[in-house]
């Protein structure tokens, strides 16, 4: 009931409002640079159960496009490219260059298995 209340009103604590900001370093990175952190923020517990609320409600009720694949659950970025084939050409010089994106990994593929079509044409 009180979150009813809260949606009814528009209106939320202060106290859900603050969080606090956690510092994760990238350990690829310089210490004493302040790019070298992502920023996290911790919010209050009733905000996250008041948030998941919500979105339950919204999901029951709205359609996402099916290239929605980032924040959907069960549904990441490798989802929404299965096989995608680019082509570049090098700045400095006049060589092309293709290159393949593939849901595989370079560990799932087999040694030894053949190229996609076109992959040494590009080369």
């Amino acid at each position: 009931m009180f979150f009813n209340q809260v949606v009814v009103e528009k209106t939320v604590l202060d106290s859900w409002l603050k969080y606090t900001t956690i510092r994760i370093w990238k350990k690829k990175a310089i210490l004493a640079d302040c790019t070298s952190y992502l920023p996290i923020h911790l919010l209050s517990h009733s905000m996250k159960i008041f948030e998941r609320i919500v979105d339950g409600r919204i999901r029951d009720v709205t359609q996402l496009s099916t290239n929605q694949c980032g924040f959907v659950a069960g549904c990441s970025t490798v989802n929404s490219t299965p096989h995608t084939s680019e082509t570049s050409v090098c700045p400095n010089s006049n060589a092309t260059r293709r290159s393949y994106s593939d849901r595989k990994t370079p560990r799932e593929t087999e040694a030894g298995a053949s190229f996609p079509p076109g992959f040494r044409e590009g080369l």
